[in-house]
């Protein structure tokens, strides 16, 4: 069911790993009053819903996010301890694994959602005359289909990214390695400005701005 965009707002991680410590989600501006653009139906409606879902879609992500920072910050503090003392297995370090792997398959349901909005604005282009079609007020259709290709890739990297550092983060030798994993998960090297803008844009353009 396809939602109204929710506000977002500049989010921070507050915890005895993480403390003094803020952290940039994709936090997109939101109006008080909506822009109305009246009682919407096929084309226009479907595509300004989908834009929604992944509004929201993102907003989930940075939700996974921060909670992915939480969990990071704790293996990286009992990971510095274990390799002080030469310990070999901590079972707090396979518990708060496990959790991070829980946060990983969330993340690839959304981008799996992501996907399937792309895949719905893919079958719609089928049906118009050209996919050069203005549909709101200066974007085309393939404008749209580009835009949201270029936020699952970006999406997608960023997941397979995080994979790799729960795969990794664990089996560190040494604390300067563990620290650059924890670094690499919260840059989000591939959600940058550049995507924030493209979205922002997005909003603007079906009117939820």
């Amino acid at each position: 069911m396809c939602e109204t965009p929710k506000s977002s707002r500049h989010l921070s991680v507050s915890s005895s790993s993480t403390s003094n410590e803020e952290f940039k989600t994709v936090s997109i501006s939101a109006t008080n009053t909506p822009k109305v653009l009246g009682n919407m139906t096929g084309t226009h409606r479907i595509v300004r819903d989908c834009v929604a879902d992944i509004y929201n879609a993102v907003q989930q992500w940075n939700k996974h996010f921060l909670h992915g920072v939480e969990i990071l910050g704790e293996i990286k503090n009992i990971k510095f301890d274990t390799l002080d003392s030469n310990e070999i297995y901590s079972e707090s370090l396979q518990e708060y694994c496990q959790t991070l792997e829980g946060v990983l398959k969330s993340m690839s349901s959304i981008v799996n959602l992501l996907s399937s909005y792309l895949n719905t604005m893919e079958g719609l282009s089928k049906l118009l005359a050209s996919e050069k079609e203005i549909l709101f007020s200066t974007w085309s259709f393939d404008t749209f289909i580009q835009t949201a290709q270029f936020v699952l890739n970006s999406y997608q990297k960023e997941f397979q990214l995080k994979t790799y550092i729960k795969e990794h983060i664990a089996h560190c030798k040494d604390k300067n390695s563990v620290a650059f994993y924890f670094i690499i998960w919260v840059n989000e090297a591939y959600i940058g400005d550049d995507l924030i803008v493209q979205l922002e844009a997005m909003l603007v353009e079906t009117g939820h701005r």
